[in-house]
């Protein structure tokens, strides 16, 4: 990265979502950036960060053409420079509307709405991969007919069921044999999950901006040896270098002619020996701040792409990074004698709550206040 950091203002329109806030910490990193929001709720977490300099609301109810309008407003009112959605409905919704916005203010790279609604719908993305020739899991999309119950037997156990929709390992389910996988069908619709082989490995996600088929930034991760295997995302990660997943990402970004940031949820399969594809998650991830701390400022080079700038990533440290949780009981080991060999971290969430502790204390208190949400 450049050492020069230019002054400008960034507008995240969707200041609501969880990743509002570690987006906005990794910006307060570099000087002279101003940080504003807009929020559907009056008391958005991200709203309590002291790297704030100004919160809006959209009032409830708004029409998407009386959003676009207050949207382009504000953009005029408070010159802003970049606007930087931060959540998947906001990348969606931007680029969809980006016409209207880009007369008054710089984007960052951004898929095209087709290429995000491929991308991020799971049963589309398998058919594609299959079609390029891309590894991923043998994946069948639930239907009531004759042909899924023919493919079904010919399906290896076990299994996942996914809802075609969604991150966080939210709604996903395993399932040994055909017998307890019928009994799961049960209470599900059909057409809204996929039924995918279950790999036996591990995982390993590469965080990705692109431009224009492109990587102009990545970073590739994966769960402490110490961390339990589950659905959900990893608190506790270890950043490492590995070629085949950085090809492969690559290939994906070039066949997609992908813009924007991307986080790539990839598994080693022990079986055939290689990686494949999982899902992407077309918006800034849980562990942004963790990717900062390896190296890589997702956010800003994000904002520097937007304004024309250059953009010089110099790659990613292999470091440990973990959550406030570990980071505690390791320091508590540490200081009273009983730190194991290997346990270590290189940096933690913790660091980031001691500087910006007023979204913690909301957390705690936040029940106080009325959270109305628009309709989106």
């Amino acid at each position: 990265m450049s050492a020069t950091s230019p002054a400008f203002t960034v507008l995240i329109p969707d200041g609501e979502s969880p990743f509002a806030l570690p987006v906005i910490q990794c910006l307060a990193r570099k000087p002279n950036i101003r940080i504003q929001i807009v929020a559907n709720c009056s008391w958005p977490r991200a709203r309590f960060s002291k790297y704030v300099s100004k919160h809006h609301t959209y009032a409830v109810g708004k029409s998407d053409k009386e959003r676009v309008r207050f949207l382009e407003e504000l953009l005029q009112k408070e010159e802003i420079d970049v606007l930087l959605p931060v959540d998947e409905p906001g990348v969606r919704w931007v680029s969809e509307h980006r016409s209207h916005f880009e007369k008054y203010v710089a984007l960052p790279p951004m898929p095209r709405t087709e290429t995000f609604d491929k991308a991020v719908n799971k049963w589309m993305l398998a058919q594609w991969a299959v079609e390029e020739r891309l590894p991923c899991p043998t994946t069948l999309l639930f239907e009531d007919s004759h042909s899924f119950s023919t493919d079904l037997s010919a399906f290896k156990f076990p299994v996942l069921i996914k809802p075609i929709r969604g991150s966080g390992g939210e709604g996903i389910a395993y399932f040994e044999n055909k017998t307890r996988l019928m009994l799961g069908l049960e209470n599900i619709t059909e057409g809204d999950y996929i039924i995918q082989s279950y790999l036996k490995g591990y995982d390993i996600d590469c965080s990705v901006l692109a431009q224009d088929g492109v990587v102009l930034g990545y970073t590739i991760q994966k769960k402490c040896n110490d961390a339990r295997e589950g659905f959900t995302p990893a608190g506790n990660i270890d950043f490492v270098q590995h070629p085949e997943v950085f090809d492969l990402v690559s290939k994906v970004v070039k066949k997609l002619d992908w813009s924007g940031i991307v986080h790539f949820d990839l598994r080693f399969d022990e079986e055939a020996q290689e990686i494949k594809i999982i899902e992407m998650n077309c918006r800034f991830w849980a562990s942004v701040l963790a990717s900062l701390s390896a190296g890589v400022n997702f956010p800003y080079i994000a904002c520097r792409a937007a304004l024309g700038d250059t953009v010089l990533c110099e790659g990613f440290t292999e470091s440990r990074f973990v959550n406030t949780a570990a980071a505690l009981r390791i320091l508590l080991k540490k200081w009273t004698g009983r730190n194991n060999v290997g346990h270590f971290f290189d940096a933690s969430s913790l660091e980031f709550i001691r500087a910006d502790f007023m979204p913690v204390l909301f957390d705690k208190f936040g029940h106080f206040f009325k959270t109305k949400k628009a309709i989106n």
